[in-house]
């Protein structure tokens, strides 16, 4: 019966718990910054349930209107967690503009 080298079981025991390790790890922080995120994107509602809200938006379509807005290509959309004037922090979709770059991002996850 053949024996396996000491020196090979250990480092493939290593590797194997370290690659366990990193999954847990991956699969608790994607569960917890991922977690106000909104599911099942299926259909248009769904993305609109992300757009809503978005101040920066309604203030553009007040400044210069539908057609304006549309005809506009300096307006970028971004995918994250934003912190709305109450102080509320939510996942969506907001606007950006070039030529504004400052936003009312927020880096982190909402537990902070």
């Amino acid at each position: 019966m053949p024996r396996i080298n000491p020196v090979a079981f250990w480092v493939a025991t290593t590797i194997i718990a370290w690659l366990f390790i990193k999954l847990l790890a991956f699969t608790a922080l994607q569960r917890w910054y991922l977690s106000g995120m909104e599911r099942n994107v299926k259909c248009m509602a769904d993305v609109l349930v992300l757009v809503a809200g978005s101040e920066q938006l309604l203030q553009l379509i007040k400044q210069k209107g539908v057609d304006e807005l549309m005809a506009e290509d300096a307006i970028h959309t971004r995918l994250g967690w934003f912190r709305d004037d109450d102080g509320s922090v939510r996942w969506r979709i907001d606007i950006q503009c070039v030529d504004r770059p400052e936003s009312r991002t927020y880096s982190k996850s909402p537990s902070d």
